[in-house]
């Protein structure tokens, strides 16, 4: 199921990457890339890709273009908006993914590893956005193995001691706050009259 998944997000990458440029009302996707990857490569890709501060986006258009090839996930958010708090550390404290069954899939993980103070050839980077997906795809186990890589990487070549701050993982605990009502894309493509009752934004989508 985990290749499956990821066969399917690999080749779906331009519609997703056009999509959540529309629904966050961007005229080109640049927000969604490092800029540093940006300025070495020329252009933006897979491998250029980070959607920091875009989980919810990224993950609605993510539900509809696997929930196309039969793949049914649920919407997750952790953190303080998922026990009904607000602080004005939200947007950094709060994170969305998509479950189906216990694999995690995460269209914006590489903001939580991607260090803005290292240049873009820097080996870590080179690392990070060369021989990873732009979506994670895996168990929870998956992922703490991933947290050990990066670490190991980033430390073989920097030859200073480096600990990710594994409180993080419970931003990928796939039993928070199902939000799976929000998913409603397939709707829209589907039935003119509901696609008419959103913002104008959404009948850009198709």
């Amino acid at each position: 199921m985990i290749n499956q998944i990821k066969e399917i997000v690999r080749k779906n990458y331009t519609f997703f990457e056009k999509s959540v440029s529309i629904l966050q009302r961007y005229p080109n996707p640049t927000f969604l890339h490092d800029k540093k990857r940006l300025e070495l490569i020329g252009d933006s890709n897979e491998k250029t890709y980070v959607g920091e501060m875009n989980c919810g986006a990224a993950c609605y258009v993510m539900n509809y273009i696997l929930k196309k090839d039969d793949i049914h996930t649920q919407m997750i958010l952790n953190g303080p908006l998922s026990r009904g708090r607000k602080t004005k550390y939200q947007d950094i404290h709060d994170h969305c993914i998509l479950k189906c069954g216990d694999i995690i899939i995460d269209p914006t993980y590489k903001q939580f590893f991607n260090f803005k103070s290292l240049e873009a050839n820097d080996i870590y980077n080179e690392y990070l956005f060369e021989n990873n997906d732009y979506t994670f795809v895996g168990t929870s186990a998956d992922l703490k193995d991933k947290f050990q890589v990066f670490e190991n990487i980033y430390q073989i070549f920097h030859d200073e001691k480096f600990v990710f701050n594994k409180t993080n993982l419970k931003l990928w605990n796939l039993d928070g706050k199902d939000i799976s009502f929000q998913c409603d894309l397939h709707k829209i493509e589907n039935n003119l009259n509901y696609a008419k009752k959103k913002r104008k934004k959404y009948n850009y989508l198709f």
